[in-house]
Order: structure tokens, then sequence, then C-alpha cells
């Protein structure tokens, strides 16, 4: 009899496990169609700086950039009084939310306030990614405008040595704004929200040619997404 039972009890599972699986195989699926069409429609796109030195219609170069060698290459030293590009190209245009990195180095004998990336108008509907520093060290300033409201996040407790290469990244969605260094929060805010329209991009320099930059970039990356801290880019 309790062979029988068993025998019974296998049948009841085999017939159950029967009628699952058709629901299990078409929820795998789902599951991963739907991760395979996230990461189709996520774009990226990077900027190499050195190669905003080759000559090209839609890039201004400012001042005399250098090429160095980094730990990820050729990268683009700038010398804080004149270095810098202007490029005609926007890449924020009409996104809700994005991802901006950047692999940097903040170099000592800059002035105190330097921006490095500025996107969208001069004044109004921008991002400006900016740094403070003393002799010694410098801490993160992300700004996002939309009309006439802004949110700065710098706070100058979290400072950082100068002369060192960091993964800094910036991320806006919906307003809510949020910076990393090194793939660790360090703030975040809201602000009321309207997507960047027109524009846009200086790259050393704010585009008013301004608050030049001290140091070094490898590349710029944007995503138009809020991306996890551990989809960043690698950093040394």
């Amino acid at each position: 009899m309790k062979e029988l039972n068993v025998l019974n009890n296998r049948n009841v599972f085999a017939l159950s496990t029967a009628r699952f699986m058709p629901f299990l195989f078409c929820s795998l699926f789902l599951f991963v169609s739907s991760s395979v069409f996230s990461q189709a429609v996520m774009s990226k796109k990077t900027w190499i700086i050195t190669d905003l030195l080759k000559e090209r219609e839609d890039v201004t170069v400012l001042g005399n950039p250098e090429i160095i060698d980094s730990p990820y290459g050729y990268a683009v030293q700038f010398d804080g009084v004149d270095d810098g590009f202007l490029l005609e190209e926007m890449p924020l245009k009409d996104l809700s939310e994005f991802t901006i990195e950047m692999l940097i180095r903040f170099d000592r004998g800059g002035t105190e306030e330097q921006r490095y990336f500025h996107t969208g108008t001069v004044r109004q509907d921008r991002v400006l990614m900016e740094m403070r520093s003393d002799d010694d060290s410098w801490y993160l300033d992300g700004m996002f405008e939309s009309k006439t409201k802004w949110v700065v996040l710098m706070d100058q407790e979290l400072e950082h040595p100068l002369d060192k290469w960091y993964h800094i990244a910036f991320t806006v969605k919906d307003g809510e704004q949020t910076t990393f260094v090194n793939r660790k929060k360090e703030l975040e805010g809201i602000v009321e929200f309207s997507p960047i329209v027109e524009g846009s991009t200086s790259i050393g320099v704010r585009q008013n040619k301004i608050s030049w930059f001290k140091g070094a970039i490898y590349c710029i990356r944007i995503t138009d997404s809020v991306i996890d801290p551990c989809e960043f880019m690698g950093f040394k």
C-alpha cells in the first residue's frame, strides 16, 4: 500500500509539473525578452576626448590641449588657463533621464572654482559639472537647471585628494539628481524638471569661457537612462 501511495504521489507531482512547465517557460521567456529589449533600447554615447582633437567641423578647439598617457589610454590634459572644447552637439536633447560618467583627473594649481562639462544653454536649461578645490583636495559640484529652478549638489566635507584619477557620475530622472565618486553615492536632490530641448556642449570650461579646468579627461559617457553603479564604466 505504501508503494502505491508513493507512485500516486509521483504521478500527481509529474502531472502538476507538466501543467506548470508552460507557465514557467513563458515567464522565463518574457523575463529574458524584456531584459534583452531593455538593453537594446538603451543608448550610450561615448566621447574619447583625444578624438575631439581631430579636425571636425562640429568641434572648436580652444587653446592647446595636450595628449598624455593615462591608466586608460591616451587622455587630454587641460592647462586651467585657456584649454577646452566647444561642441555643436547637445546629447541630452528631450531626455527625461540620463547618466553622465567621466574618467577624470583633477590637478593641483588650478583656480578654486572649475567647470569641466557644460551642456544645454548658456543659462537655464543646462547641466553643469564642476568642482571646488584648495591646495590639496577637491569636492564635486553637480547642477541641473530647468527653466528658473535648480539644485546644486555640493558638500565641502566630501573631499578627495588632487592629482589622482576618478570615476564621477551624475544621474537625473524626472528631476531627481544624484552624484557619485568612484561608484559611491555622495549627494542627491530634486528639482522641478523639464527636458532640455536645445543648446550645445563645452568640455574643460563653461560655454561662456570662464572657470577653466586644470586636469585631464580620458572619456565622457552619456546613457539615456539612469543606470546602476554596478553598470558604470570601470576605473583604476
